[in-house]
């Protein structure tokens, strides 16, 4: 795991050191709830959760502006499901390692603040997530 600007870096390296092909089934649970403290006294309306296609779950927090973006590589199929006060975000991959080979996997959560940096394009259209 990294820091990195404007974000946190995840990097999963599977690695099949057999001489026989496996497959394998990884899933990454994430729970998305930016800015947590400034949308308790409001409640569950002060999140909107969506995803914009060929980017992974978001969520942003209307009362501040911040939206948590996951983006994972390669994308995976994304169960989503809203909670109390966060988006429950759990990605499976499903995995055919050949003989003596790695995959990586790579997990991007980035934050994007109020500003020029995050802009409506970037932070706010795409598709509702069912509540």
């Amino acid at each position: 795991m990294t820091q990195e600007a404007g974000g946190l870096r995840v990097r999963y390296l599977i690695d099949n050191r057999d001489e026989v092909e496996h497959k394998v089934v990884l899933k990454s649970g994430h729970e998305l709830s930016p800015d947590y403290a400034q949308a308790l006294p409001v409640g569950r309306s002060a999140y909107r959760y969506f995803r914009r296609p060929g980017h992974g779950p978001a969520v942003r927090n209307e009362v501040t502006g911040t939206t948590l973006v996951l983006q994972p590589q390669p994308s995976a199929p994304a169960e989503m499901s809203p909670n109390l006060l966060a988006l429950n975000v759990e990605l499976t991959y499903k995995l055919d390692l050949g003989p003596r080979s790695q995959v990586e996997l790579d997990l991007a959560l980035r934050a994007l603040t109020p500003g020029p940096a995050a802009t409506e394009t970037e932070a706010g259209q795409g598709d509702a997530v069912p509540e």
